[in-house]
């Protein structure tokens, strides 16, 4: 992530602003958080955002930064959604691993 140029970063965000494909945009949002959670890449991205290039006022630029994080939006739903598979998979592993000893357990009998 250190060597993403800004211009690269500034690609991405404008691409998601203009992008109407459902599967793209998620995508998009996906590397758009990926992007914001590094350090070294939080800064360019909010650059990004400020750009005239773009030319957003406030509003425009809330609404963009609350579709890429907010899990009620198609965007953040496919991050929660994510979060919820993984969340349900580590709630059967101890399930798993018990009935598997169980399991071993009555074989060993």
């Amino acid at each position: 992530w250190d060597r993403v140029p800004a211009d690269t970063i500034f690609a991405i965000l404008e691409e998601f602003l203009h992008n109407s494909h459902k599967p793209t945009r998620n995508q998009l949002a996906k590397l758009l958080r990926a992007i914001h959670t590094h350090p070294s890449t939080s800064p360019l991205l909010k650059s990004a955002f400020e750009d005239e290039r773009l030319a957003l006022n406030e509003e425009q630029q809330s609404a963009a930064v609350q579709e890429i994080f907010d899990v009620k939006t198609l965007a953040g739903q496919a991050r929660a959604e994510q979060m919820m598979e993984a969340a349900a998979r580590e709630e059967q592993k101890p399930a798993e691993e018990l009935l598997a000893g169980e399991k071993s357990a009555r074989q060993a009998e």
